[in-house]
């Protein structure tokens, strides 16, 4: 076998293959029984110790598997009928090795997708940070990074390092955090890439913890007691990632049986911090003492110092509404004391204290563990009976080495990322948002400029401040401002030895020139703004010129048409009166001719008549009836007067009105109603 070892791709694609195994409803063993038989396969008739199979293990997939694991990995194989067991050492059952799936083309199309991800990861340090970084140097990078911020729990369980850790940079931790918080906010693809690598991390803890198979037991009558800083975090005052965090990974606690609670003196710290942080905001021009992640969340935020001292009033009802119980410290017992000027000692050489008071805070904490515990317990978390939840990993380390002496087999305090992992390997369905919301939140504070960062701006800020080389503006900008915290991480990349007078000048200048830049931007703006009148009151001048125009030709349009109108009413009122003047005459000369006819009749019966001569027949009796009705109209005439005429006279008006009527309609004109109500048109005169 090749005893090169796996590129950091081969390694992230490892953890991925892991997380596909548990999807598959792997328990946590066998999601590496894969593993072990890929590694017997290119030789189906070799035996191999347990030893053997680790390393091969180890060589091809990159994950440390102890003896002990793959001894009881390949147990549970030669239950299963996959392996032959001959004393300590195991062979492939024949025929197996022809069945098994291709475990490396599987993790060969792992490692694409992670390619993809480091040749983003490549590509935004250059662009963004102005670091170049080679393929196996990112993926070192976004390893050492994944791991460093979900599994911490190995170093307390077997109190030992087991993971042979990438050594990652300041400079390279700060690319990667801004990297991983850039793609958890716009391209979920790719957090989807580096989520699963996170939970191929975590199941891959669980190959270093003794007596893996209790890790699914429930907590038993124990007790979760979290310090300040994650009250803090708890309640929002460090930012929503931060709270999130760890507000589901008390849920999921909570669920596997455990009970959260605080100590008294540490709810009073937590009080202290925010009203010191009040302080802080109400004295801007004043370097501070060191800034925490509430000045930056305030700052962020816009919250001045009342806002501070308003949730400094607020905080124990806050820390009530989240079911936490606050409780005293227990009672010294004498036969276990603890040597307290020892623990301080620890803590003082691995912790850069800057006052007493944290210090002693700390060290009340670990002391109530262990009296909580009467000095010693059981080597398992769920039945230790009381463990202090830190963010800080230096108090664990101190814990599990200084108690270790005292009998505790399960270390006094222990980590927020360690219980994650033991909450996510417990229930990885249960938990399964734990590993996002962690590495979201463990990135957004790689953001931030850490502790060593911090005091040796500030130490330099204090120097220029007192030799007169800035100003209390000149502070506040550069203490109290978010833009300084980020122009602080990019011009040093997170590392302290970058930081100089020369450099906190350079930061200065560029916050001045953020800081003024909406001024700036007004004036320009204001510029726009008389620049984009004058263009529009010139173009509504123009408009309204053109309207007037338009106006003007409508009018002189509208004369005309009123004038063509009138002329066009005009001819068909003549048309119309010489279409009536047409009817009249027409029946005028309608109207004589009947009365002539009349006329001729009457007179040819009465000349008949009146000679005797009325002859027998048809004609006799018409001519009979002539002068009947010749007798009649002269008694009507005699009675009412007039005559003949005047009287078919009024058979013209009707035929008049109707050869009228006629021709309008040949002409598409309206007709014209006639008769002799008042105001109806008079019959025009036509000459008889």
């Amino acid at each position: 076998m090749s005893s090169a070892t796996p590129s950091s791709q081969v390694l992230l694609a490892t953890m991925a293959l892991i997380k596909a195994n548990a999807d598959a409803g792997k328990t946590h063993l066998d999601n590496f029984t894969p593993f072990v038989l890929e590694a017997m396969r290119p030789e189906p008739s070799r035996s191999f110790q347990p030893h053997e199979i680790g390393a091969a293990v180890s060589e091809m997939m990159g994950i440390e598997l102890p003896t002990r694991v793959a001894e009881a990995l390949l147990k549970r194989l030669a239950r299963q009928r996959d392996v032959v067991r001959d004393n300590r050492e195991y062979r492939l059952e024949e025929g197996v090795a022809q069945r098994l799936p291709n475990l490396l083309a599987k993790q060969a199309a792992f490692v694409r997708d992670q390619e993809a991800l480091i040749d983003k990861l490549i590509a935004f340090a250059a662009g963004e940070h102005q670091t170049v970084l080679d393929r196996e140097a990112a993926a070192a990078a976004l390893y050492a990074q994944i791991e460093d911020d979900t599994v911490d729990l190995l170093r307390v369980a077997v109190r030992a390092d087991p993971y042979r850790r990438r050594a990652l940079s300041d400079d390279t931790s700060y690319v990667v955090s801004d990297f991983i918080a850039n793609v958890a906010r716009a391209d979920p693809q790719g957090y989807d890439a580096i989520v699963a690598a996170a939970k191929g991390t975590m199941l891959a803890a669980a190959i270093q913890i003794p007596n893996l198979e209790r890790i699914e037991s429930k907590f038993v009558n124990t007790t979760l007691y979290l310090d300040s800083p994650l009250l803090l975090q708890l309640v929002g005052l460090e930012g929503p990632e931060a709270q999130s965090a760890v507000s589901e990974v008390l849920r999921v606690a909570r669920t596997a049986g455990a009970k959260v609670a605080c100590f008294e003196h540490s709810v009073d710290e937590a009080e202290g911090v925010i009203r010191a942080n009040a302080e802080a905001r109400r004295r801007p021009g004043k370097v501070p003492t060191r800034i925490t992640g509430i000045q930056a969340w305030a700052i962020k935020s816009n919250l001045d110092h009342h806002d501070l001292l308003i949730e400094s009033e607020k905080f124990r009802s806050k820390v009530s509404h989240q079911a936490i119980t606050v409780e005293e410290r227990p009672d010294h017992i004498p036969r276990i004391e603890v040597s307290e000027d020892g623990l301080r000692e620890a803590l003082e050489s691995a912790i850069a204290y800057r006052t007493d008071e944290p210090l002693l805070r700390d060290l009340d904490s670990l002391v109530a563990i262990h009296n909580l515990r009467r000095g010693s317990s059981s080597a398992a978390i769920e039945s230790c009976r009381a463990v202090l939840i830190t963010d800080n990993d230096a108090v664990a380390r101190v814990a599990r080495s200084f108690f270790s002496r005292e009998g505790h087999q399960w270390p006094v305090a222990t980590s927020m990322s360690d219980l994650a992992t033991i909450l996510y390997l417990k229930t990885p369905q249960e938990a399964s948002t734990l590993p996002s919301l962690l590495l979201v939140a463990e990135a957004f504070a790689g953001l931030e400029p850490g502790s060593a960062l911090w005091t040796r701006f500030l130490k330099i800020v204090e120097g220029q401040a007192e030799k007169g080389d800035v100003t209390a503006e000149d502070i506040a900008l550069l203490c109290h401002s978010e833009e300084s915290r980020r122009f602080l991480m990019e011009a040093t990349l997170g590392r302290a030895d970058k930081v100089s007078d020369e450099s906190v000048s350079e930061i200065l200048e560029r916050a001045k020139q953020y800081a003024s830049a909406p001024a700036r931007a007004d004036a320009a703006l204001d510029a726009v703004k008389r620049k984009v009148a004058e263009e529009q009151r010139d173009a509504t001048n123009e408009r309204l010129s053109r309207t007037e125009q338009e106006v003007e030709g409508l009018k002189s349009g509208v004369l005309d048409a009123n004038l063509r109108a009138k002329r066009l009413e005009e001819n068909i009122q003549e048309v119309a009166l010489n279409i009536r003047k047409e009817a009249v005459a027409r029946a005028n000369r309608r109207a004589k001719a009947v009365a002539s006819l009349v006329s001729v009749a009457l007179l040819g019966a009465g000349v008949a008549s009146f000679a005797g001569w009325v002859p027998d027949g048809l004609l006799g009796t018409t001519l009979k009836v002539l002068t009947f009705a010749g007798g009649i109209l002269g008694l009507v005439t005699a009675v009412m007067g007039g005559n003949l005429v005047a009287w078919l006279h009024m058979v013209r008006d009707p035929l008049a009105n109707q050869i009228e009527r006629s021709h309008r309609r040949r002409l598409g004109l309206p007709s014209v109603a006639r008769g002799k109500a008042k105001g109806s048109a008079p019959t025009p005169h036509v000459d008889q």
